[in-house]
């Protein structure tokens, strides 16, 4: 698989984790289910870091750093447009939220795994 592919594999499963741990912590204040969300999407950003040096051998096709950033921004316009089909309203907050939560931790996550696991010795 390529890496486009697993990183959109794992933003949908990222995704439906995310309404499913909404579901079931509804009783939490949004305080501490922002902070159950910010948790579980480091903990995806450090698997799929992993996957993706295994996949790749640390010897990507395209080196290029700003592909991640490319790929979360299309999942945010993707996100964004689901949120008023379903929601049928623009929210930026929820925006705003989603980044906070979710995009910004979990690229961190893999960025910092990534580059320990593919250091040159």
């Amino acid at each position: 698989m390529t890496r486009t592919i697993t990183f959109f594999l794992i933003r949908a499963v990222a995704l439906l984790w995310v309404m499913a741990l909404a579901n079931i912590a509804k009783a939490l204040n949004p305080w501490a289910i922002s902070v159950l969300i910010l948790v579980s999407e480091v903990a995806l950003g450090i698997v799929w870091g992993r996957m993706e040096s295994q996949l790749s051998a640390c010897k990507p096709r395209s080196p290029n750093p700003n592909r991640l950033f490319v790929l979360m921004v299309f999942v945010g316009i993707v996100e964004s447009v689901g949120s008023v089909i379903l929601v049928s309203t623009f929210a930026p907050w929820l925006i705003v939220w989603r980044t906070l939560t979710a995009y910004i931790p979990f690229s961190l996550a893999e960025f910092f795994v990534y580059r320990k696991l593919c250091r040159v010795k």
